[in-house]
C-alpha cells in the first residue's frame, strides 16, 4: 500500500479523505439528485466531511446532518483543463515556451499537496485504495448528502483511505481549519530510497502521460512567425499543424553544439569524412554532454 493511505476495517466510522467506490447503491443515489456524476469518467468519490462529525457515538448517533463528497477524476483529464484553461492553448496539444515553467511548477504543487488555489487534491495510483490510475478530486465542486438516510451505502461503497497526515492536509485545504500541516512528500521519499530524481520522475511520467506525446511549448515570436505566414493555422489538421510548427521550430540546443564543434574541427585541422562523421557520432550519444544540456534546459 502507498504510504499516502492506510488500512482499515469495514466496521470503522466514515472519515475524511475515504474513497469510494461508484456502486450501483450510490449510483442509484446520484441518479435521482445529480444524474450527471452517475457517467463513467467518474473514478470514485472522496469524503470531505470532517471525521468528527461523522464518529457515530455510543448511541449510534453522529453529528453531522449532511456529508459532503467530491468526484475524482483522472488526472490526465484534469491537467489537460488546466492546460486548456490556464496555459494560454494556442491549437490542441501547442502552448506558448514561456508558461512551460509555470506549467511543471503547477504539477509539483499538486503532487505535493499544496495546489490550494486550484483546490485541486492529488491521488496517486494504488490499486489496495481503489486508485487504478493516478487522479485527482476537485475539492470546489462538492455534493451534499443527507447523512441519515445514506451513511451506511457510503460505508459500504468505501474502497480506500488516505492516511492519518494526509487526511489532516485535506482538512486543511478543505476549510482552512489547520496551519500548514507538514506531509511526507516525493523528495524526502527520493532521499529515503536514495533516488533524488524521484519528484521529477514522477512529474515526468505525468507530463508524458497527459496525450500521445508531451505538449509542445513555443516562442511567442515563432508562433508569431508561423502565423504571419500561415493565418489559417488552426483549421489545418493536427498532422499538417505539427509539420508546418516543426519547419519553424530551431533545432535541438545538443544538436546545434555538436554542429558547432565540428564545424570547428573541419576548419582547423586536415581530417577525413570518415573520422569526422564518427567524432560527430560520438558526441551526439556522448552521456556528459547530454548530462551537460539538460542541465541547460
Amino acid at each position: 500500500m502507498h504510504w499516502t493511505y492506510e488500512e482499515y476495517s469495514k466496521e470503522d466510522d466514515l472519515c475524511q479523505g475515504d474513497i469510494l467506490e461508484p456502486i450501483d447503491k450510490l449510483k442509484a443515489l446520484f441518479e435521482n439528485i445529480l444524474p450527471n456524476f452517475t457517467e463513467s469518467h467518474y473514478r470514485g468519490f472522496f469524503l470531505l466531511t470532517q471525521s468528527c462529525d461523522m464518529a457515530r457515538r455510543d448511541s449510534g448517533e453522529y453529528k453531522a446532518t449532511h456529508i459532503n463528497l467530491a468526484a475524482i477524476y483522472s488526472l490526465q483529464d484534469v491537467i489537460n483543463n488546466i492546460l486548456k484553461k490556464d496555459f494560454a492553448c494556442l491549437i490542441p496539444g501547442v502552448y506558448f515556451e514561456y508558461k512551460k515553467k509555470t506549467f511543471k511548477q503547477t504539477i509539483q504543487r499538486l503532487i505535493n499537496q499544496n495546489e490550494k488555489d486550484l483546490g485541486l487534491f492529488y491521488l496517486h495510483k494504488d490499486a489496495d485504495s481503489g486508485i487504478a490510475y493516478p487522479s485527482a478530486v476537485i475539492l470546489s465542486v462538492p455534493i451534499s448528502v443527507r447523512a441519515n438516510e445514506y451513511y451506511e451505502i457510503l460505508q459500504e461503497a468505501r474502497m480506500g483511505r488516505l492516511s492519518k497526515e494526509f487526511q489532516a492536509k485535506l482538512g486543511w485545504m478543505v476549510g482552512y481549519l489547520y496551519s500548514r500541516v507538514g506531509v511526507h512528500d516525493w523528495k524526502e521519499e527520493g532521499k529515503k530510497n536514495k533516488d533524488v530524481d524521484l519528484e521529477k520522475k514522477i512529474m515526468g511520467d505525468i507530463i508524458n502521460s497527459l496525450q500521445e506525446e508531451e505538449p509542445l511549448w513555443i516562442e511567442n515570436r515563432i508562433y508569431k512567425n508561423i502565423k504571419k505566414k500561415y493565418p489559417w493555422l488552426e483549421i489545418l489538421s493536427t498532422n499538417d499543424q505539427k509539420e508546418i510548427i516543426n519547419r519553424f521550430l530551431p533545432p535541438p540546443l545538443k544538436d546545434e553544439i555538436v554542429k558547432i564543434v565540428v564545424d570547428i574541427i573541419k576548419n582547423a585541422i586536415k581530417i577525413k569524412d570518415n573520422d569526422l562523421k564518427n567524432i560527430e557520432t560520438r558526441l551526439m550519444n556522448n552521456p556528459r554532454l547530454k548530462a551537460q544540456v539538460k542541465r541547460v534546459k
